[in-house]
């Protein structure tokens, strides 16, 4: 039977093709969700994938009435439950990222039977309107079939990229904590923002790891040798225990140590220590015993003249 002819006209002009599976139904809404979802899940989806349903967000419904929000590049993907969203059918749905600023929290996502999409603020006034058909015509794969908490542990181990990880910390700022969750070296490393239930919308995700492995440092990095501290060849160090002085004596060192408070101007303890190549101990009883002779200056060490 072939289409009315005014109604064909008014689906072409609507961005529905004559044949589409459900160009003959009336036009009505067939999805609603918070917004922010779209907002959350952009950073996940895939761009010009030849797998053509990659790249839009699956919105799909769930037997108590809400949805859930799935996008995937199929390097990592991102799940986001809205309680409040409604799904007439199993949808994809191409969003655009010039969109994203009229996505918030108090705005929806609504998408019409013709393809239609746009952005409504929280008085139903629209405030981004998506050009041509934004329905997907496939198949989404299961996310269920790859995200699991089985074995899991709290913490981050594998090697993932670094990029992903960014998008993942930036949808926490919209909840305000994230956790991380990792089995294996393999298996993908988990996240959960805000803490299910915590909020209006859920959020969890995963993230494939890098094939890649560090099990011992690099050939190139030096190997761990028995370390002496050389005296140096012009300088050896001082033999302390056998030209200490005993107690009440004036130290050997003592008039070294005045040549150099002359040469220097100042009393220092750290400065008589590297010069006399000798303790600090014994370096502050020699500034003493200056002190106590009158030649020396304030000190520069941060103690009582010393």
């Amino acid at each position: 039977m072939e289409m009315d002819t005014n109604k064909a006209e008014q689906l072409s002009l609507d961005g529905v093709a004559t044949d589409a599976p459900h160009a003959g139904e009336p036009l009505h809404m067939i999805a609603r969700f918070n917004a922010m979802a779209v907002k959350i899940v952009a950073p996940f989806v895939a761009h010009d994938d030849v797998r053509f349903y990659l790249n839009g967000i699956n919105v799909r419904p769930l037997d108590d009435g809400s949805v859930m929000i799935v996008a995937t590049d199929g390097h990592r993907y991102v799940v986001v439950h809205d309680p409040a969203g409604y799904a007439e059918r199993e949808l994809i749905v191409a969003t655009r990222k010039d969109g994203l600023k009229a996505a918030g929290p108090k705005s929806t996502f609504d998408v019409m039977s013709n393809g239609a999409a746009f952005i409504n603020d929280e008085h139903g006034a629209p405030q981004f309107v998506q050009p041509g058909n934004s329905l997907i015509e496939g198949e989404f794969p299961r996310i269920e079939s790859v995200a699991s908490t089985l074995g899991y542990k709290e913490g981050i181990s594998g090697a993932v990229n670094p990029s992903f990880l960014v998008d993942a910390l930036a949808i926490a700022k919209h909840f305000g904590s994230i956790r991380f969750f990792t089995r294996d070296q393999d298996s993908a490393l988990l996240f959960v923002v805000g803490g299910l239930g915590a909020s209006e919308l859920e959020v969890f995700g995963g993230i494939m790891k890098i094939r890649d492995s560090f099990e011992q440092l690099p050939a190139w990095f030096p190997k761990p040798t028995p370390f002496n501290l050389a005296p140096s060849p012009s300088k050896p160090l001082r033999n302390t225990a056998d030209s200490a002085p005993a107690a009440g004596e004036r130290d050997p060192l003592f008039d070294e140590a005045l040549e150099i408070v002359r040469e220097t101007g100042k009393a220092s303890i750290s400065a008589i220590q590297r010069r006399l190549r000798i303790g600090y101990n014994r370096a502050a009883k020699i500034i003493e015993q200056l002190e106590d002779a009158g030649p020396s200056t304030p000190s520069d060490d941060g103690g009582p003249n010393g």
